[in-house]
């Protein structure tokens, strides 16, 4: 009787530690939204130092972010929570304009071609 009540609490034991972890784990997830502006001219080359700013009119706030693009045209921008947001980039008298959908946890890419 010892010896089976010492299995049963030992599987009780190891059972605890178990739904604690995955309940730990979970809390632990990344929500980030993280979206990737590639500018490009309409030859396909990266433009570098180009204004890339990002814009979603949420209800009750709108939300922004103006970046540069590096030397490779690209430039990231990391938001707490997921949006539809309007693009617009510029270097110079040349823009461009694009729409971007940022998901819970995920990196999203796109392009964006100035003119």
């Amino acid at each position: 009787m010892k010896q089976t009540c010492t299995k049963f609490f030992f599987c009780l034991a190891i059972l605890g530690f178990i739904l604690v972890e995955f309940s730990t784990s979970s809390c632990s997830q990344n929500t980030n939204c993280t979206a990737v502006v590639s500018v490009t001219d309409t030859l396909g080359r990266p433009v570098s130092q180009a204004t890339v700013k990002l814009y979603a009119n949420i209800p009750g706030a709108a939300v922004t972010s103006t970046t540069l693009t590096d030397g490779s045209g690209k430039t990231s921008v990391t938001f707490k929570n997921p949006a539809i947001f309007d693009i617009t980039a510029t270097q110079g008298t040349k823009t461009g304009t694009g729409i971007i959908q940022l998901n819970i946890g995920e990196t999203t890419n796109t392009t964006v071609i100035i003119k």
